[in-house]
């Protein structure tokens, strides 16, 4: 019972992290317009700033993408430990969804297999299929080769703002980049993926992880519930 508390614990730090990383980059957005308007004289400095900016924001979706499947790494040695104890608390949402997808390969490790037939089963199939497998393809892409930047804008306005403030002034924004693009769909850039905000993309990624996360993770707590009888007490989401 320790060790569960203990993944469970590991659970939520990953969660809170996977919904630091918009607010991160929100802050981070919000803040240009002063940085840059403190070096707007200098040419070079405010070109030097403005990339640093993008990089900023760029980090920290590359490491939301990092703690996105770290999550999901997460929930896989939940359901590994709650099906078959403590040989697979380090199975990791690899292990458990082949588990899931190959009945054969789960019975090879498992004489009797828990995860293939059962409702967790089926919702881990879904949630791989419909969005770990893309972004684990992203992340190796990220890891493996290169770079993944998306393109930025900036407008400067001289004047003072509606509030009076004296200018200059700058909207900053970053999309996505091409890569995720082809493999999500953003809502409300469905037609025009590339044009994606940067900020919009990462809060919906947060949102997604969580959402999908919480889906296997509901039905591992169901299947522990009917287990475990109806006088049990199980609670893994809240």
């Amino acid at each position: 019972m320790k060790l569960m508390f203990h993944l469970r614990d590991s659970l939520s730090y990953r969660a809170e992290a996977v919904a630091w990383h918009p607010q991160m980059i929100r802050i981070i957005g919000d803040s240009a317009s002063r940085r840059l308007r403190e070096v707007h004289s200098d040419f070079a400095k405010e070109q030097q700033l403005l990339f640093h900016l993008g990089a900023e924001h760029f980090y920290l979706f590359d490491d939301l993408v990092f703690n996105s499947l770290s999550l999901f790494d997460y929930v896989g040695n939940i359901v590994g430990f709650a099906f078959y104890g403590e040989q697979r608390r380090k199975a990791k949402w690899d292990r458990i969804q082949r588990f899931a997808h190959d009945p054969d390969y789960e019975r090879r490790s498992h004489t009797k297999p828990r995860v293939s037939p059962s409702p967790v089963g089926q919702a881990i199939r879904e949630v791989h299929v419909s969005f770990v497998r893309a972004l684990t393809d992203y992340r190796a892409a990220l890891i493996h080769y290169e770079a993944l930047l998306g393109p930025g804008e900036v407008t400067t306005q001289f004047g003072p703002d509606a509030r009076g403030t004296p200018g200059p002034h700058y909207d900053l924004r970053f999309r996505v980049p091409r890569q995720f693009a082809a493999l999500f769909a953003i809502p409300g850039f469905e037609q025009d993926r590339e044009s994606a905000l940067l900020l919009t993309a990462a809060q919906w990624l947060a949102q997604e992880t969580t959402r999908n996360a919480v889906r296997v993770l509901s039905e591992l707590e169901r299947d522990l519930r009917i287990e475990a009888g109806p006088q049990s007490s199980v609670e893994i989401t809240a």
